[in-house]
């Protein structure tokens, strides 16, 4: 499933339920929109993600990218929320496009081998508000970034976006996982019966991990490349691309941002669960005594006290 208009680019890359607790859901996208709007998008914590990377691109490649335009301009006013529509929409669209001429010559004159050489980490910041970025994002709770972007408060370009997401969110049907199943973004069921889920949950976190350079394109898919690319990260120990990788798992167990899945990264690297306190029993408990050594001497204790 994808969208695409407003200048976002929307496509839904696996949506999963664990059957725990009423179903969880975990959804993975794959995004592009104005880089503008990309911090606001990173505010929400509960989020795994992984974006296009200034530092990875070349500059030559970044200056061949679409232009992001604003779809409207409006007047400026007191506060974070713009006033009315500009008038002169043509003029200001002129401005912008003028700035970013501006902003690309000197990129260019930068990063160029035969001018500056200046590395691409800085020669492409010059252009970063007039470009697009690519991202994946998984994540077991949505409800607050929906709450707060799809509304007329926040900025346009993350209102597009918002909308277009809980679109397609609200309109798939996720595929139910059983306990020990996979949440593999990228990889097909046929993938995986050929090659192993061992191989699977491999190639899934290395498909994740190539937005950084540009969105993984199955049409040039290759296996040993992505095996190869995983080895370099986990090596590396560079841990975010694992974690869009997850498996469905019991109890009311928080596995760093997911509810309800394990993570690929928390796998690999034995991170123990958090335990989900109850809301009717946080005021009963002395926080400072909540700390026993094991996570079965925690539900054992939660468990005395629901019953108590």
């Amino acid at each position: 499933m994808e969208i695409k208009r407003n200048n976002v680019e929307v496509k839904l890359l696996a949506d999963s339920l664990s059957p725990y607790d009423n179903n969880v859901r975990l959804t993975t996208f794959q995004l592009r929109y104005p880089r503008i709007v990309h911090a606001e998008l990173m505010t929400h914590r509960m989020f795994s993600r992984n974006a296009g990377s200034s530092r990875a691109r070349p500059v030559t490649t970044v200056l061949k990218d679409d232009v992001f335009v604003p779809r409207e301009f409006r007047k400026n006013k007191s506060g974070m929320q713009p006033g009315v529509e500009l008038v002169n929409q043509e003029h200001a669209k002129n401005f912008w496009e003028r700035a970013h001429e501006q902003a690309a010559y000197y990129s260019h004159r930068l990063g160029h081998k035969n001018e500056l050489n200046v590395h691409k980490q800085w020669a492409n910041r010059l252009t970063e508000p007039f470009a697009y970025i690519d991202v994946v994002v998984s994540a077991t709770h949505w409800g607050n970034f929906f709450k707060l972007r799809c509304h007329d408060e926040a900025q346009l370009e993350i209102q597009d976006l918002a909308y277009a997401m809980r679109e397609l969110y609200e309109n798939n049907s996720p595929k139910v996982l059983g306990y020990g199943q996979w949440h593999l973004p990228y990889v097909t069921e046929r993938d995986t019966k050929i090659l192993g889920i061992s191989t699977a949950k491999v190639i899934s976190t290395a498909r994740c991990a190539r937005v950084s350079y540009k969105p993984f394109d199955e049409d040039n898919a290759n296996v040993k490349k992505d095996i190869k690319l995983h080895d370099r990260l986990k090596e590396s120990e560079h841990w975010s691309p694992f974690e869009h990788v997850a498996t469905a798992h019991e109890g009311p167990l928080w596995h760093g941002n997911l509810y309800g899945f394990r993570s690929y990264r928390c796998e690999i690297q034995q991170i123990n669960p958090k335990i989900e306190i109850p809301f009717n029993l946080t005021s009963k408990l002395n926080y400072g005594n909540l700390f026993p050594n094991s996570n079965k001497e925690i539900l054992t204790y939660l468990e005395k006290k629901l019953n108590a």
